[in-house]
């Protein structure tokens, strides 16, 4: 399969689009990156890099819709966010609702961190590669500051 990123640009506006995809993002972003995974250990809040979300819980998500009937399939997910905090990306598939996908766990260096799922993601329904609607990234839990600059599918 082949991988998508989706880097995502906040507007003066309020609204957020992305960049290098057909794909459309939504959310309670305060900005987002400049088309490039940061390097390692950049600043969590650094605002060149990462949209910083306003605590945890769903309702912080950042949304990626893939597009209705999007049929390729993802067994992978790649995360740059803040390194002493747990993400999660869930999939929405087919309205069945929100199913975790992967969860990226704490780094161990602080900053913006890189956590890599391996090509190993498969629907435990179908014993393939997931396909859905919709991507959501969340902090879990952490320090209370939290951010995301990019997600790579």
């Amino acid at each position: 399969m082949g991988q998508f990123t989706f880097f995502l640009t906040h507007t003066p506006s309020g609204g957020t689009v992305v960049q290098n995809s057909t794909a459309r993002a939504f959310g309670p972003e305060a900005l987002a990156t400049n088309g490039e995974f940061a390097p390692a250990v950049t600043a969590w809040n650094d605002t060149r890099y990462a949209p910083v979300l306003g605590g945890t819980g769903s309702a912080e998500a950042l949304i990626i819709d893939l597009g209705k009937g999007a049929g390729r399939g993802i067994n992978r997910v790649k995360i740059q966010a803040d390194g002493n905090d747990v993400y999660a990306v869930d999939i929405f598939k087919d309205g069945a609702g929100w199913t975790r996908l992967y969860t990226a766990q704490t780094a161990a260096a602080g900053g913006l961190q890189t956590r890599d799922s391996g090509d190993s993601l498969t629907d435990p329904a179908t014993g393939k590669p997931w396909v859905g609607q919709y991507i959501r990234v969340w902090p879990v839990s952490g320090d209370g500051r939290y951010s995301v600059s990019a997600v790579q599918i």
